[in-house]
């Protein structure tokens, strides 16, 4: 029609190709005022290039997506040339941008991890070895609509799930604060602490082995479990090639018994173990004498709840 595309409620997108233009101008700009050594570059990788297709005859690859694509791309590169540091952005169609950026909100919020099967081997497989995304995006990218009465009704189900969540898919943390009451520090250490040290390990590493859970206990990689039912119940065991291991029960209702390290643990309904090879980092969310416990420990510190 010859307008300009909607971009946000209160205004439009500018060309992809204007865009890349201007990234050459604004950022050593905005660097040489302020120094930064990072930057979040917001929707980019959020939604499809299709969507921001410019079919204007004038521009460059006019009616394709695969301007818009590169532009975008083009955008993260000069970013990172201008910042001298790492670039992420909003992540929901990061996919195609790992590399292009360094992460991105981990998030795929129209999946609904609460009822659909934890299948990481893609994320870890293929966008791992190219960038760190981090949390599962938000816990409210994670839970949708179930995120606020699940956080109010059963706060410790709503941040065990997301954090066993982060790990299994082998991501970063995301700092979770409670915004209502800034002064209480218990969900800043609950979403830090189990993540953190376990994370700088596995985040520098790449998956050897992806091994999920039957109902009698044996382990299947994707192929045969997607084959014999065992992916759905989200119950899985991650090798990296540094020999740290990440066990995670992402199943709502059964526990998962499961090896790591020589060692037997018992995982309850979203609990978890992680560990180095030589256990100098281990996070735990499970069993011990019948009680459930949460710690973890590093040479950077130790915490427990």
């Amino acid at each position: 029609s010859g307008q300009l595309q909607p971009g946000w409620n209160r205004c439009y997108a500018p060309k992809p190709t204007f865009a890349v233009e201007m990234n050459e101008v604004i950022p050593p700009a905005v660097q040489r005022k302020f120094g930064f050594n990072t930057a979040y570059c917001d929707v980019h990788t959020a939604t499809t290039p299709w969507t921001h297709t410019d079919f204007d005859a004038r521009v460059p690859g006019a009616g394709t997506f695969a301007q818009a694509y590169y532009c975008y791309g083009e955008i993260m590169l000069l970013q990172k040339k201008a910042w001298g540091g790492p670039v992420y952005s909003e992540g929901g169609c990061h996919w195609l941008y790992c590399g292009l950026v360094d992460g991105n909100y981990g998030q795929d919020s129209k999946y609904g991890f609460w009822e659909n099967p934890w299948l990481v081997d893609f994320d870890l497989r293929r966008l791992h070895p190219l960038c760190n995304n981090f949390g599962m995006g938000n816990t409210g990218m994670f839970y949708g609509a179930r995120e606020g009465k699940l956080r109010k009704e059963d706060p410790q189900t709503w941040i065990d799930r997301f954090t066993a969540a982060t790990l299994a898919f082998g991501h970063p943390g995301f700092l979770i604060l409670d915004r209502r009451h800034p002064e209480n520090l218990d969900v800043v250490r609950e979403s830090y602490f189990p993540v953190q040290a376990i994370a700088a390990r596995y985040c520098v590493a790449n998956a050897k082995e992806i091994l999920y859970a039957a109902a009698d206990g044996t382990l299947h990689p994707v192929s045969a479990a997607l084959a014999n039912g065992a992916a759905r119940r989200s119950q899985l065991k991650v090798t990296y090639d540094d020999g740290t291991v990440v066990a995670v029960n992402g199943n709502l209702t059964e526990s998962f018994t499961v090896e790591v390290g020589g060692v037997s643990y018992v995982l309850p309904p979203n609990g978890w173990r992680a560990e180095t090879a030589d256990k100098s980092v281990v996070s735990f969310n499970g069993l011990e004498d019948g009680r459930r416990v949460k710690y973890a420990k590093s040479p950077e510190y130790d915490w427990k709840k």
